[in-house]
């Protein structure tokens, strides 16, 4: 892996937000960035389990693809329901790589608010 440090910077945010818009700007805005999206879809969206399985699959290899490459700095994912647990899959996927981690939250809509117990999972 990679010797150089790495920015992983979460965007997230409810699903009336514009946080996949706020993530898309932050990747053009910021020196060798990538833009990822975490696959959102529901899981009765997809035929099998093994449909959506294929699909975590090939974003977390895609993270990990962009994350190895020493011309990429900053990794923006953009993910609406960010967890703990969520963080802690980047995280042991650069195990080996020095890393900061940044969290964004794009709250600007009055239906709801963002809810501190997803992070106490």
């Amino acid at each position: 892996m990679s010797a150089t440090t790495k920015n992983l910077i979460f965007v997230t945010g409810n699903a009336v937000g514009e946080y996949k818009a706020v993530a898309q700007e932050l990747s053009r805005n910021l020196y060798k960035s990538v833009y990822l999206d975490h696959p959102c879809t529901p899981a009765y969206h997809y035929q099998t389990t093994k449909d959506l399985a294929a699909e975590q699959s090939y974003f977390f290899s895609q993270v990990l693809f962009y994350g190895s490459l020493p011309s990429r700095k900053n990794i923006v994912v953009s993910i609406p329901d960010l967890s703990m647990k969520a963080i802690l899959q980047f995280l042991i996927l650069f195990e080996d790589i020095k890393k900061y981690v940044f969290v964004v939250v794009d709250d600007r809509s009055f239906i709801t608010t963002f809810g501190k117990q997803r992070y106490m999972d």
